[in-house]
């Protein structure tokens, strides 16, 4: 029996405390991770809703006003696509490049010379987080015809932050207002998914 002023807990008591102390703890500390994973999760969404945005404004501008574009390739890991642009001045090619083993997507441009090679500018890195796999072509042509007198462009990119969030998909088809069936680029007689003729090849190293 415990004498007056020497009252304490005992050692089942202080078990007690610290089995339910650890509890509280460990509750408080799981709510804290799932709250700060959700937070991280909805900051990458929106990053990823961001950069979609961006490209899609980058694209609309660029190659609505364009007259033809190159049928896409793949070289490796990177898929490619150019387009020339004859509404401004002066004449502009546009390169765009997805290289699937960083997930980075970019651009050139260059203004096209009629002899010799012409020097493109720099790549310009537009996101680091677009996860396509080669399966996944990010750049689909049409050829102008008879009923769809305009060529058209499809951009089909998937962009993820994080292992824990999913993919956003944007899929838009731009149609190129300024060509048509007489564009160079449209015709592909040997079915052999080339341009017969394209443009913008007056720059060395053109897909590397």
């Amino acid at each position: 029996m415990r004498a007056r002023g020497e009252d304490g807990l005992t050692l089942i008591e202080m078990i007690v405390a610290m089995t339910i102390f650890g509890a509280v703890l460990g509750m408080f500390v799981t709510v804290v991770a799932n709250f700060t994973a959700m937070t991280t999760k909805t900051v990458n969404l929106a990053d990823q809703s961001a950069d979609a945005r961006v490209v899609y404004n980058l694209f609309d501008r660029s190659v609505r006003s364009a007259s033809a574009v190159n049928r896409p390739q793949r070289t490796g890991n990177n898929w490619y696509v150019e387009w020339l642009s004859t509404v401004t001045d002066p004449e502009l090619c546009t390169q765009w490049v997805l290289r699937t083993d960083t997930d980075t997507l970019a651009l050139r441009t260059w203004v096209p010379v009629s002899s010799g090679t012409t020097t493109p500018s720099n790549w310009r890195t537009v996101s680091t987080d677009v996860v396509n796999t080669n399966a996944q072509a990010p750049f689909v042509f049409t050829a102008a015809t008879m009923t769809s007198p305009l060529q058209s462009l499809g951009v089909n990119l998937y962009y993820q932050r994080g292992a824990d969030t999913g993919p956003t998909q944007s899929n838009t088809t731009f149609v190129l207002l300024n060509s048509g069936i007489s564009a160079l680029s449209n015709p592909d007689v040997n079915d052999d998914d080339v341009s017969d003729k394209e443009v913008c090849t007056d720059i060395a190293n053109r897909r590397p």
